[in-house]
C-alpha cells in the first residue's frame, strides 16, 4: 500500500510540474500546436519595431493530431487577413522607385492595385507592380493594376463593401476589364511558378 501512495505522489508531483504559474504548457495556443514562446524574450533575440511585432524571428508552427477524437487541427478554417495583406502590397509597390502613390483593394480572389507613376515606360512600371503583388498575394489570386485615377477612386470605393454585398461580383468584374482595357497587365509568369 505505501509502494502504490508512493508512486501516486510521484505521478502527480512530475504531473504538476508539466504546469507552471501561467504557462499553459508546451501547447500554447491551441491545445494541438507547438509555438515558439514569445513570454520568453531573453531566450530570443527580439527586435522591438515600436508596434510589439518581432522582425527577427523565423516563422515556425508545428501541427500535431489531437489525441481527442474529432479535434484535428486540419477541419479548422485558414483564413487571410485581407487588410494586411493589401496594406504590405500598398507598401512593398510604393517603395519601387518610380511609383509614388498605391492603392490596393484585396478580395476573396483577386488583389486590385492602383498606382501613380511619373514613369513615361507604363509598361515597365505595370510590370514591376504586377509582380510585386503576385509576391505578396496566394498563389491562386488574380493580380490586375491600373495607373488611371479615376479607376483608382472607383477601387477606393469598394474599401468599405465586403463579399456579401449585393452585385458585388458584376460591379467588381466591370471594373477589373476597365483596369485591362486602360492600362497595361505586365506579362504572365511561366508556367510552374518561374
Amino acid at each position: 500500500m505505501k509502494t502504490f501512495i508512493s508512486l501516486c505522489l510521484i505521478c502527480a508531483f512530475l504531473c504538476g510540474c508539466n504546469k507552471s504559474a501561467g504557462h499553459p504548457g508546451v501547447y500554447e495556443r491551441n491545445g494541438t500546436t507547438v509555438d515558439v514562446n514569445d513570454q520568453r524574450p531573453d531566450l530570443y533575440n527580439y527586435v522591438d519595431t515600436g508596434n510589439g511585432e518581432r522582425m527577427d524571428d523565423f516563422g515556425f508552427v508545428r501541427h500535431v493530431k489531437s489525441p481527442v477524437a474529432g479535434q484535428n487541427p486540419a477541419n479548422k478554417p485558414v483564413f487571410i487577413n485581407r487588410e494586411k495583406l493589401a496594406d504590405m502590397i500598398s507598401r512593398l509597390v510604393v517603395s519601387l522607385p518610380e511609383v509614388t502613390d498605391c492603392s490596393t483593394l484585396v478580395t476573396s480572389k483577386e488583389a486590385l492595385v492602383a498606382y501613380t507613376t511619373g514613369s513615361r515606360d507604363r509598361r515597365r512600371v505595370a510590370e514591376q507592380v504586377k509582380r510585386t503583388a503576385m509576391s505578396v498575394v496566394p498563389r491562386q489570386y488574380e493580380v490586375y493594376v491600373t495607373d488611371d485615377p479615376s479607376l483608382r477612386k472607383e477601387i477606393e470605393n469598394f474599401a468599405g463593401l465586403d463579399s456579401d454585398s449585393g452585385g458585388i461580383d458584376k460591379v467588381l468584374n466591370l471594373t477589373i476589364q476597365r483596369m485591362i482595357d486602360s492600362t497595361p497587365q505586365g506579362t504572365e509568369p511561366p508556367a510552374g511558378g518561374g
